[in-house]
């Protein structure tokens, strides 16, 4: 069993989409109100797998080259909303993160921190 969803393009700038349990996210998201797009994506995500019964997806961020504050506070709620769901709901989330862009541990660590059960960060 496995999830795909579509790519979607936002602005020429950044792309999203899920392929065989991967999320892929790359680009700049810089838009003034990235959660308009990122709540849409990351819910959807949330239904196919659950859906799927899946126990862990991936997020492979190691071409997104930048998230504003905006994207992070949406990719935030949506963590915090998932690690308030019952246990037999939840699922992990390990983020592939790039070494060569350092934003992504800097900013992400927090998010193992906040939710250690469900988040784990890889830099590759």
């Amino acid at each position: 069993m496995s999830i795909n969803i579509s790519t979607t393009y936002i602005d020429n700038k950044a792309e999203f989409g899920v392929k065989e349990n991967i999320v892929h996210l790359s680009g700049i998201v810089d838009q003034r109100n990235p959660q308009e797009f990122l709540n849409i994506f990351f819910n959807r995500i949330k239904e196919e797998v659950s859906q799927e019964k899946l126990n862990e997806i991936s997020f492979d961020i190691t071409n997104l080259n930048f998230l504003n504050s905006s994207g992070l506070k949406a990719l935030l709620n949506w963590i915090i909303a998932l690690s308030k769901l019952k246990k037999e709901d939840k699922f992990k989330i390990v983020f592939l993160c790039s070494k060569e862009i350092l934003w992504q541990k800097r900013s992400l660590m927090p998010l193992s921190l906040i939710a250690p059960d469900i988040v784990i960060l890889k830099i590759i």
